[in-house]
């Protein structure tokens, strides 16, 4: 559902900063990486029709394409001065939800680098009006991108439970099991 998801409100970001607030972006390029964007979104859901199951491998690289992606559109729209630049957290919050903690440091690190880089490279938003604007505009922007994540977060935020439950089911199972079962403890490798 993200996925689908984020084109699409890259999009009207794109129309109402371009079109409402006069910013300049070159939107060539921008269109063509939100396409890119899509047609990884109809290649997902296509994937995950046939199988559902997806592998924690499968799962990591999903989100390293996005951060990929992500960083691409923020390159081109004023890097981390991007007022939308933080929701590089949202790949981050899929990861420390699903993955392994290896998976999920790689991911917070390859979001800091990006960011980080964001920092200097990019190109800059130009505002007809001047500079004054332009930190109006990212003002703004923080605020919407704040009301969005709060809202993104308060929607999933049954499914983030459910994992988070059911990971922890099963470590508690497997507690009660050692706790109460004797011998379970050394079966397994722990203890004498």
């Amino acid at each position: 559902l993200l996925r689908t998801f984020a084109p699409a409100a890259q999009a009207l970001t794109l129309l109402v900063v371009t079109r409402h607030f006069n910013v300049h972006v070159p939107i060539a390029a921008v269109v063509t990486l939100l396409a890119i964007e899509v047609v990884v979104a109809a290649a997902t859901w296509v994937r995950v029709q046939r199988s559902p199951q997806v592998s924690e491998i499968e799962l990591f690289a999903q989100a390293q394409l996005d951060i990929a992606l992500f960083a691409a559109v923020l390159y081109l729209t004023g890097g981390a001065t991007n007022p939308f630049a933080p929701l590089f957290v949202l790949p981050m919050a899929i990861a420390a939800s699903a993955l392994r903690p290896r998976w999920v440091w790689i991911t917070a690190v390859s979001t800091m680098v990006a960011y980080a880089l964001l920092r200097e490279f990019h190109v800059p938003l130009f505002h007809p009006r001047g500079e004054t604007e332009v930190y109006q505009l990212h003002e703004d922007g923080m605020v919407v991108n704040y009301l969005f994540t709060a809202a993104l977060l308060a929607y999933f935020r049954r499914e983030l439970r459910a994992l988070v439950s059911g990971a922890l089911s099963r470590r508690l199972a497997a507690i009660v099991v050692l706790a109460t079962v004797p011998g379970a403890a050394a079966g397994l490798g722990f203890g004498p």
